[in-house]
């Protein structure tokens, strides 16, 4: 148990590390929300996409940093948002180790995960088509706490 623990506070002390560059790097602000793509999978990063600019007009913030394991995003984000100050494609390491420190203590409130499984154990992927639950809800309504939930129209960015 010493040794996981052991382990775990120093991938945190390497992902605070971290942390603090990227914030020096992107010169983020207070009111920047900073947003993590951890994983590769199509539909939750697409519907992250969609759903960014109505998370932010909700949060009532004006700028966005993308952090990003996926060439996708990376290449992709910029065709749903033009709020976008940063781009940054990071190793799946680096996303693993900003989560491992987020579940440890919330260490920026500006700093939000696009993911049906990640952190803190989410099992969101198994939620899929009960009672006609799309990806579209988990992460509108699961990650970006978007209440009440409207479906984006296809050809709009925001509502």
């Amino acid at each position: 148990m010493k040794e996981i623990l052991e382990r775990r506070y120093k991938i945190a002390q390497q992902a605070q590390s971290e942390w603090n560059a990227l914030l020096h790097l992107t010169k983020a602000k207070p009111d920047d929300s900073i947003i993590l793509f951890p994983g590769t999978d199509h539909e939750c990063n697409f519907q992250g996409m969609r759903y960014l600019d109505t998370y932010m007009q909700r949060i009532n913030t004006k700028r966005a940093i993308i952090l990003t394991v996926d060439s996708f995003v990376k290449n992709s984000i910029g065709n749903y948002s033009d709020n976008i100050s940063s781009i940054i494609e990071i190793s799946q390491e680096q996303a693993q180790g900003f989560i491992a420190l987020y579940q440890l203590r919330i260490f920026d409130d500006r700093f939000i995960v696009v993911s049906l499984n990640q952190p803190f154990c989410r099992n969101a992927e198994g939620m899929i088509g009960i009672k006609d639950i799309t990806v579209e809800q988990l992460v509108a309504i699961g990650v970006y706490s978007i209440i009440p939930f409207r479906p984006l129209p296809a050809n709009k960015k925001t509502i």
